[in-house]
């Protein structure tokens, strides 16, 4: 993946440029994920916020179709909660948790995961770190009427792969 330090610019457009930094390391944990701008209890996080929430935390990596499909990533919540993420190469997938919830992805032109679900909720995934089979995840969760916004990060495992 292409490392982009992110900023914003009038208009809120967000600009990268290439990293020198090296790929990703076989590791057995990735690093714990940046929390910086994270507003778990306030409903009213912004996009603009998130973005910078990206900046202050050094910047993300853009994921590729080819990175996500087939892709099922997992991970265990605050509440010790097993939640999964399958990503099928159609744009379509599964969600796990309390329920079974099917989901469709794409991949933004800012290089994030879209995941939507059935009701209309929304989450956007910017990677922030990748070690082997470990990602640092920067989320930005909305519901469809906007009235739920929410600014997180969460390590995620990759469990399986399926081309």
């Amino acid at each position: 993946m292409n490392k982009l330090m992110g900023t914003i610019v009038l208009g809120c457009a967000l600009v990268g440029c290439q990293s020198t930094a090296d790929g990703p390391t076989e590791a057995s944990a990735v690093e714990p994920a940046c929390e910086v701008g994270d507003d778990y209890n306030d409903k009213s996080a912004s996009w603009d916020a998130y973005k910078q929430s990206l900046i202050d935390c050094g910047g993300f990596d853009i994921f590729t179709e080819e990175v996500v499909s087939g892709a099922k990533v997992s991970r265990v919540n605050r509440s010790g909660k097993y939640r999964a993420y399958e990503f099928m190469a159609d744009g379509t997938g599964k969600y796990t948790g309390k329920t079974i919830q099917p989901i469709t992805w794409v991949i933004s032109q800012d290089g994030f995961i879209e995941v939507t679900f059935e009701d209309g909720w929304k989450m956007y995934w910017a990677m922030m770190l990748e070690q082997g089979t470990n990602w640092s995840i920067k989320f930005y969760d909305r519901d469809s009427k906007d009235s739920e916004q929410y600014i997180w990060a969460e390590n995620m495992k990759v469990e399986a792969r399926s081309y």
